[in-house]
């Protein structure tokens, strides 16, 4: 048994896995289609046939060896041999996303006395990194919501949130940065942060889409995005805020907290101030004494506020152990971090249970005559049958009597999810794996 040991730990590039499905039938000859794409190639050798990965869309297609192609050859492996081939198209589980996100004054007003509510420093990059997301082609395969919290009106109430600015929708697609930046064009900066009614409306949301969407297998969950804890709105502490984290997850929808730093780089008291304060007394000064003490003639900046201690709590409680924490004192690493912290969510979001895809002839399905593979850039890797898991490499059914999907195991799982190209292969044997014991 080969073990996977060329898979690389890097974010995955695709959401979507396609299947390969390898059909043994001793003696038959491969069917090839009568098209006329460029990926169709005639079997030159009376080889294996392999699967056409190239550059053409037809995956249907079984193409024969004749040396050109640049897919694959994914002929038969340490677990038996694969007498000749057809392809067909499975998915990995899709992923809904619903994102909360804070609206609130201390993204980018920069109101007296408080200057690191900076909008260069905070909502342009996050707004940059998140609108990049949404439209990224790699996010194909994820469909995602958003809602901003604060609502312009009855702000303490769950039903504001459960109507989101950005209805579901598959990505990638522009709609989120037209009403991001149609948001900050209103200048409509709002106040509170009622982080536990945010949480509400996004349950109810998604909730109704997991409905909408009947028997469809799929991941679900909330992504709040703030810079600050709960606050404003009665009922509306941490500790409020985590009891409905968990009721989420409980439900079935995990919460992931990114949470925005305050930027700490302090202005120099010799700075002019912010030109968003305008002038006049008392505001002709930074607002603080010496040592940081609030004095509205004071000539020195105030300290920000740690405002975050409270969600790491929120996302312990909603099943994701730690809210991922963006550093703004450093505009561009901001974006970088803001980028790898969505693709983290996807990525532990990409599921790795996939429907055992039907025979593409229409032979029947034998439990013990399943082989299942990576391939990686052209390199075949098999994984063992291991209903256990132990083996680093393996995979199993999700009922051994009765399957109906395989599963590959959580060390294998996280190899494929980080690897960019990974392509699983589902081999249909001429004869019973070498772990079957008759």
């Amino acid at each position: 048994m080969l073990r996977p040991t060329s898979l690389r730990l890097l974010v995955p590039s695709v959401l979507f896995a396609s299947v390969s499905v390898s059909l043994g039938a001793c003696g038959s000859e491969p069917q090839i289609d009568g098209g006329s794409d460029a990926g169709d190639k005639a079997d030159a050798g009376g080889g294996t046939a392999d699967l056409d990965v190239g550059t053409d869309n037809d995956l249907g297609d079984a193409d024969a060896d004749t040396g050109n192609d640049t897919g694959p050859d994914v002929g038969g492996g340490n677990n038996g041999p694969v007498c000749e081939q057809a392809s067909s198209e499975a998915e990995l589980q899709p992923i809904f996303l619903a994102f909360a996100f804070d609206v609130s004054g201390s993204m980018g007003q920069k109101d007296k006395p408080r200057w690191w509510h900076d909008k260069t420093k905070k909502w342009d990059p996050v707004v940059a990194s998140t609108s990049a997301f949404f439209e990224d082609a790699d996010s194909s395969g994820v469909s995602a919501s958003m809602v901003f919290f604060p609502a312009g009106a009855s702000l303490c109430s769950a039903s504001s949130y459960a109507a989101p600015e950005v209805t579901m929708r598959e990505l990638p697609s522009t709609s989120f940065r037209t009403a991001l930046d149609g948001y900050i064009e209103d200048d409509a900066w709002r106040g509170n942060t009622p982080t536990r009614y945010a949480l509400e409306g996004a349950r109810t949301y998604i909730e109704g889409v997991k409905t909408g969407n009947g028997s469809l297998e799929a991941k679900y969950a909330v992504v709040l995005v703030t810079d600050g804890e709960p606050a404003g709105c009665t009922n509306n502490t941490v500790s409020d805020a985590r009891t409905v984290a968990q009721q989420l997850l409980t439900a079935g929808f995990p919460v992931y907290v990114i949470g925005i730093l305050n930027p700490t780089d302090k202005p120099a008291a010799s700075d002019p101030l912010p030109t968003e304060w305008g002038a006049g007394a008392p505001w002709d000064h930074w607002g603080c004494n010496q040592d940081g003490t609030s004095n509205a003639n004071g000539d020195y900046p105030c300290n920000p506020p740690n405002a975050l201690n409270g969600l790491n709590d929120i996302a312990s409680f909603g099943g994701t152990n730690a809210a991922v924490l963006i550093d703004t004192n450093d505009t561009e690493q901001a974006k970088k971090d803001f980028k790898t912290a969505i693709d983290s969510i996807r990525s532990a979001q990409l599921s790795c249970n996939v429907g055992i895809p039907p025979n593409p002839q229409g032979g029947s399905f034998d439990k013990d005559r399943i082989n299942v593979s990576v391939s990686v850039d052209g390199t075949k890797t098999d994984f063992a049958y291991d209903p256990e898991c132990t083996d680093l490499g393996s995979w199993h059914y999700d009922d051994a009597a009765d399957p109906q999907e395989i599963i590959l195991c959580d060390t294998t799982c996280a190899d494929v999810q980080s690897t960019p190209g990974a392509q699983l292969n589902v081999d249909f044997l001429c004869q019973d794996r070498p772990d079957v014991v008759n």
